[in-house]
Formats: C-alpha cells, structure tokens, sequence
C-alpha cells in the first residue's frame, strides 16, 4: 500500500510503500514513459520519478518501521518531491496512459 502525508512546510509530498509497491510503481513508470506520447525531453521529467522510486525502495532515503492495529511491524520506504514537480510527472504519466 502506497500513502502519502504532506511535507513539513507544505511544499512537497512525501510518499511511503514497501518494497513490492515501489517496486511496480517503477516498473510501471518506466512502461509508461517509452510509448511515443511523452518526447522531446518530456519522458526525462517521467523518469525522475523513476529514479527517485528506485532510490527509495533501495534504502538511500532512509527506510522507516510503520505498525498499524494487528498486523506485524512493516518496513517502509520513503521520498519527497516538490508539489509542483510532482504534479507535473503526475500529469505527463496520466496523458501517456490515456493514450
């Protein structure tokens, strides 16, 4: 499961999954950066969130330990972003799928 919490100051977001959710959300980035949609340098943005998943999924953004009510502690990785960068990969992502 993949959750997000907003950034101290508000200027970013902070995504949280376990390894398996990194794991195919990056692979799922990846596909969907190589179809003819996203060019002219347009795909290069895409794959930073590629980058940064990996990163993250990988412990160099410093893993955390959540437990929730029944169930055993689980290890979660972590990034942060920018809103607006985000948002722009969001929307690149979402129009290459569309297509």
């Amino acid at each position: 499961m993949i959750f997000s919490q907003p950034t101290k100051h508000g200027a970013g977001i902070q995504l949280y999954g376990d390894y398996q959710d990194f794991n195919s959300l990056r692979q799922t980035v990846l596909d969907l950066s190589d179809g003819p949609v996203l060019n002219n340098g347009a795909d290069e943005s895409v794959l930073g969130l590629a980058y940064e998943v990996r990163h993250a999924y990988e412990g160099a953004r410093g893993p955390i330990t959540v437990s929730f009510p029944g169930i055993e502690p689980t290890r979660y990785f972590f990034f942060r972003t920018l809103w607006p960068v985000f948002l722009m990969q969001i929307a690149l992502l979402r129009w290459s799928a569309g297509y």
